[in-house]
């Protein structure tokens, strides 16, 4: 879902709302900040544990709605252990 990349992306600080100005800089009425153009720069390990972070940190206000923290963590750890093309149940 798109609009839950993005709200993650606010949450995480890498995008801001755009200007009203109609600049060039606008993206769908959004705009890279700072500390996104950073996250930009960083290898891509890093660039996946910031959003699994910002991930479990969405999740954490959004309980309510069926979030399991836990099990999401289970599923990080599993797919640690697993091997590319190999399948598994």
């Amino acid at each position: 879902d798109l609009s839950g990349i993005m709200k993650l992306l606010k949450n995480a600080e890498l995008i801001k709302e755009g200007s009203d100005n109609g600049s060039s800089n606008d993206c769908r009425g959004h705009q890279i900040t700072q500390e996104g153009f950073q996250f930009l720069l960083k290898d891509v390990y890093s660039q996946l544990w910031i959003v699994i972070k910002e991930f479990l940190k969405y999740g954490e206000t959004q309980k309510e709605a069926g979030f399991d923290k836990l099990k999401i963590l289970q599923f990080l750890f599993h797919l640690g252990y697993c091997k590319v093309g190999k399948a598994y149940p």
